[in-house]
Parts: structure tokens; C-alpha cells; sequence
């Protein structure tokens, strides 16, 4: 084999799909799922590449390699590894990104659509009466009001890929689409029939405000107690970027005490949450919490592996590190 690629840890039944792609090259993929950081030192030692999930990659091991030329992680980021140490050894960090702009598009759409229309709720009133043995109470007066989407607003705060593919599917449904990102095209928006306004409008005019953003030292908390108040009492808020985007103690505040209509939140701070915070959030019956899981389906899976090893495969076919292009 030219290469070696070794694979620090995944959740996946087989390496197959990586194996595909890679054999293409001539590259051996060796699974490692490395437990501690002399088995990591030791499968990486003479390593072409490493691909990597959830794995702490840091100098230690870094340090050891003697032949990467490549760290690609499995997914959008890349916290785990020490950028610097690679960087420092002349080695390219690279990440996975749009294996799953539709599902997470798809599942802040799922959210504003069953905080839209009350549906949990509705379904713990029914459950309760059920279970209980006493008359259902089978009216939508309890739930009242709910609002017709064409008659309401939804706000994307990043019009990136995923911004881009929400603000389709949500133009689809019939309602209206307003986003901010001072890094938006004009054209581009207007193609995509989206109104882009400063942050401070959107946060004024939106019944739903969608975050869209990577985690970044700009984007920490960009969602704090004022941009909370900013917004509508009667709006919701829908998180499926990063969790320390949101102010998370500033969000509770404000959903109990009803400054914010509910809130759908797939990304929490930290993660997994501590069971007193779940615990709160969970309590409000205006909140939906998912355990990270917009990105997934099987598809997105399947593509977030190829996409990493074809990553791989493109840079051990490429210039070695420092030669000339």
C-alpha cells in the first residue's frame, strides 16, 4: 500500500465506504478506536493521514506523527484537535462540512412547525387525561391562539448553506423569510425571495428566529439577554447551529418568565447538559429539546463519511506540504 490512513475512533459497524474511496490510491485504512493516547501515539507514528471524530488529538500525539500530511475530522468542527501543534508541524486540519445542510434545514423547520401549532402540548393534555381515566378534553380551546404561518415571519440569522436551504424550504410553506448576515449577496437573497435586514430589525420583526452560525469568538453568546428582549414576547427561538451561541441562562430566564414565546433548541451548552438544567427546560411545555441530532439521517451518515475520505484521498494525491504548487 502507498499510504496509511488511520482512523482514530467513529461510531460506524465497518470502515467500508472509507475503504472504497481510499483504495482507489493504493492507502490501507487501519482502525484504530484508540483508548488512550500511546495507542493513538502508536497508530499515528507513521500515518499519512488521520480521520478523526470525537477523539482529544493533541500534541502529544501530534507530535508523534511523522508522516501526516492531513487531520480531517468527521464533522463541521474540529475542538478536539490542537490546531496549533498541527500547524506547527506543517500539518492541514480539515473538516466535513454539508453532508447535512437538509437535515438540519428540515429539523429547525420541524421545530417551528410543532411549536407553530402547539402539537407537544396537545399531546401531553391528551396523554394526561388519558392515563388519568377522566374525560379528554378534546377542543383546541386550551391552546389558543395559534396563528396562521402566511401571516408571520421567520428570521435567519446566517444565510450560509444551511440558511440557504431553510430559507427555501421555508418560502415553500408560504412564510415570509427575513435573514441577517452582513456576508449575504444582495442577489443571492433576492433570488432566494429573502429580505435582508440589520440583526437589530430582525430581532424586532421575527415571530421565529433561526440560528445559522458557526461558533466563532464573534458568534459566543451572540444571542444574549439584550438580543432576547430584542425579540417578539410572543416569537420563538430555534438553535440547531451551536449551543454557546445562545446565552443559555439568559434563554431560561426569559422563557420563564414568558419573555419569549418557547424555544426549539437541538444544541445546548454544555453537552451532554447537566440533568438540573434538562431538567428545566423540559419543565416549560413551550420548549423542545433534541439531543443534537438535526445533522443526522442515514444518508447524511453515509456522506459525511465519504466526503472525509475523499478529503483524505485529495490531499495525500496532492503537493507534499511546502512544495511548490
Amino acid at each position: 500500500m502507498r499510504y496509511t490512513v488511520a482512523v482514530l475512533d467513529h461510531p460506524f459497524a465497518d470502515l467500508e465506504i472509507e475503504r472504497r474511496v481510499l483504495r482507489e490510491i493504493g492507502a490501507e485504512v487501519v482502525d484504530v478506536q484508540a483508548r488512550t493516547e500511546s495507542e493513538a501515539q502508536r497508530a499515528c507514528q507513521l500515518a499519512d493521514a488521520v480521520l478523526v471524530r470525537r477523539y482529544p488529538l493533541g500534541r502529544p500525539v501530534i507530535a508523534a506523527m511523522e508522516r501526516c500530511r492531513i487531520i480531517c475530522s468527521y464533522g463541521a468542527g474540529y475542538d478536539n484537535v490542537d490546531i496549533a501543534a498541527a500547524s506547527e508541524r506543517g500539518i492541514k486540519v480539515a473538516n466535513t462540512t454539508g453532508y447535512g445542510d437538509e437535515e438540519v434545514a428540515e429539523h429547525a423547520l420541524a421545530l417551528l412547525l410543532a411549536l407553530a401549532r402547539r402539537l407537544l402540548p396537545q399531546r401531553t393534555a391528551l396523554a394526561d387525561d388519558a392515563g388519568a381515566g377522566r374525560p379528554v378534553g378534546w377542543s383546541h380551546m386550551p391552546f389558543v391562539p395559534i396563528r396562521r404561518l402566511r401571516e408571520q415571519a421567520l428570521g435567519i440569522i446566517g444565510l450560509g448553506r444551511i440558511g440557504r436551504t431553510l430559507a427555501r424550504k421555508a418560502t415553500g410553506i408560504g412564510i415570509g423569510v427575513l435573514a441577517a448576515d452582513p456576508a449575504a449577496p444582495p442577489a443571492q437573497a433576492a433570488e432566494l425571495g429573502v429580505r435582508l435586514v440589520p440583526l437589530d430589525e430582525l430581532l424586532q420583526e421575527a415571530d421565529f428566529v433561526s440560528l445559522h452560525v458557526p461558533l466563532a469568538p464573534q458568534t459566543r453568546q451572540l444571542m444574549g439577554e439584550a438580543e432576547l428582549t430584542a425579540m417578539k414576547p410572543t416569537a420563538y427561538l430555534l438553535n440547531c447551529a451551536r449551543g454557546p451561541v445562545v446565552d443559555q441562562r439568559a434563554l431560561l430566564q426569559a422563557l420563564q418568565a414568558g419573555r419569549l414565546a418557547g424555544a426549539g433548541l437541538d444544541v445546548l451548552d454544555p453537552e451532554p447538559p447537566a440533568p438540573e438544567t434538562l431538567r428545566a427546560l423540559l419543565a416549560l411545555p413551550n420548549v423542545i429539546v433534541t439531543p443534537h441530532v438535526a445533522w443526522y439521517s442515514e444518508e447524511s451518515v453515509a456522506d459525511r463519511r465519504r466526503m472525509a475520505a475523499e478529503t483524505v484521498k485529495q490531499a495525500l494525491v496532492g503537493p507534499a506540504p511546502g512544495a511548490p504548487p
